[in-house]
């Protein structure tokens, strides 16, 4: 169970778990999205994050086990995973959170003028946020927001593709948000 890929990787249940502390991950999304912004090819770095939920819903689910397998990042979001990882002799340097990521990166962000987007939650929680976030990290450009009821995926796309942003934040229900991302 413990073939390694990369130094920062390891096959978990066949996934590509990557190993690292927050801090790396951090800096590696935010140095990717610098290079890519900065040139013509903007390839997408996709980062997920991994719980025993989802890790029992990838054993049923072949689309998502297909998403998740080919994401750039997949931290252990969640000490079930970081112990499951540690008993098969993988070791994992601490968990990694989705959200502990998401303000971590929020504040390099700001720092970065890198553009986000937030696509989730109710319009009521969006606009809360385009106030407190920006207050919380000066220098950050929200390029804008849709609610996550939208049924239409392609729609939701559309909308994000509009607005040119550099980093896309989802807070969809998974497996909807794993195969959105995917996508």
């Amino acid at each position: 169970m413990r073939d390694e890929l990369k130094g920062h990787k390891a096959v978990f249940f066949g996934l590509p778990l990557d190993t690292r502390r927050r801090r790396l991950v951090c800096a590696d999304i935010a140095s990717r999205l610098r290079k890519g912004t900065a040139s013509a090819s903007q390839a997408c770095f996709h980062h997920h994050c991994l719980n025993a939920s989802k890790l029992t819903a990838v054993m049923r689910d072949d689309r998502l086990l297909a998403a998740l397998s080919r994401a750039d990042c997949l931290s252990a979001d969640g000490m079930g995973i970081v112990w499951a990882a540690r008993l098969l002799g993988i070791r994992v340097a601490e968990r990694v959170t989705g959200i502990d990521l998401m303000t971590d990166l929020l504040a390099q962000f700001a720092q970065d003028g890198t553009r986000v987007f937030l696509l989730g939650a109710r319009q009521g929680v969006l606009d809360q946020l385009q106030v407190i976030l920006p207050a919380r990290f000066p220098g950050l450009i929200i390029a804008g927001t849709h609610h996550g009821y939208e049924p239409d995926d392609e729609k939701l796309a559309d909308c994000v593709a509009q607005t040119k942003p550099d980093a896309l934040f989802v807070a969809l229900p998974s497996p909807r948000k794993e195969l959105f991302v995917d996508q």
